[in-house]
């Protein structure tokens, strides 16, 4: 079985982020946004581990390039993996 860490809201504090993701040594780190660049600011720290990021709402609106949603399948596990739900109708 894989270890996965969700982290969400960030906004720009890695350090303490970066040293529990060391310690709790997870296969899987999944970034749901707020401070996209802080996901690829771990990602590039931790190049060995498996990164699923979206970025919040605003931050899609603002460059569409970030994904706002995802649906992942990991093992036996569906997610979704989204920051704002309120702007969307499940």
């Amino acid at each position: 079985m894989q270890k996965v860490i969700v982290v969400s809201d960030t906004l720009g504090k890695i350090e303490n982020l970066y040293a529990n993701l060391l310690l709790e040594d997870a296969d899987i780190v999944i970034h749901l946004g707020d401070y996209y660049s802080d996901s690829r600011k771990i990602r590039a720290m931790m190049p060995d581990k498996t990164f699923y990021c979206i970025g919040s709402y605003a931050e899609h609106r603002s460059s569409p390039e970030i994904e706002e949603y995802m649906l992942l399948r990991l093992e036996a596990l569906n997610l979704l993996l989204i920051h704002n739900f309120v702007h969307y109708r499940l």
